[in-house]
């Protein structure tokens, strides 16, 4: 029985030492693990640690460190976009500079088609609006202070109001002073050949007038 004891004891020691070994190697093989993926910048690395040792020794540093990885890519996307956002108004900004300084119509155009939601699209209409009544708009301003009729007193203030019609129309609304036409004193023949009769509406304000319909007229008389 005494011999049979010592066999016992002896394979339980040895039971006993192979576990340790095996735990040994277990606990060598996972720190050659962790330490493989703690330095990572990548969480799914980090993660993969995790994986093979769900109850290991390091889990509470792999957690750690992967929130700290993923709370530095979600501010790093945000940087990233607000940085995107600010070249983008940069890229708009040089869009309006140059149409807003512009005095050709595609240019604005071209802003308002790149930007149909930009920062700038009211000015860029207003623009827009200004430079086709630079381009088309027609006006026909008359300051009639004599008549060629001794019934009809003379009207001291009409030429000053034409003068003064004429700097508005020109300075403020963006006329073109040659798409303007000036009449002091008409004569009822010179008001026939400005706006046509009833034989023919082609007088000189139909010729002035944008084959597209593109013109806005404005008449002032005084």
């Amino acid at each position: 029985n005494r011999g049979l004891a010592l066999v016992h004891h002896e394979l339980v020691e040895q039971k006993i030492a192979e576990a340790r070994a095996l735990e040994e190697r277990t606990t060598s093989a996972e720190i050659v693990s962790w330490q493989s993926v703690s330095s990572s910048q990548d969480p799914e690395v980090v993660r993969s640690y995790l994986l093979q040792y769900p109850d290991g020794r390091f889990v509470a540093l792999a957690e750690a460190k992967i929130s700290s990885l993923e709370r530095v890519a979600a501010e790093q996307k945000i940087v990233e976009a607000r940085l995107k956002e600010e070249r983008a108004r940069d890229v708009e900004d040089g869009a309006w500079r140059e149409a807003a300084i512009s005095n050709d119509l595609g240019v604005v155009n071209s802003y308002l088609k790149s930007y149909p939601e930009g920062r700038y699209v009211d000015l860029a209409r207003q623009q827009l609006k200004f430079l086709e009544r630079s381009q088309f708009g027609v006006a026909v301003v008359i300051g009639n202070k004599n008549y060629s009729s001794k019934l009809i007193p003379e009207v001291n203030y009409a030429h000053n109001d034409a003068d003064l019609f004429l700097e508005v129309i020109n300075k403020n609304m963006g006329y073109s002073s040659e798409n303007i036409i000036d009449l002091r004193d008409a004569s009822q023949a010179q008001m026939l050949s400005t706006f046509g009769n009833e034989k023919n509406h082609k007088g000189k304000l139909w010729s002035f007038l944008d084959s597209k319909g593109r013109s806005d007229v404005v008449i002032f008389y005084s």
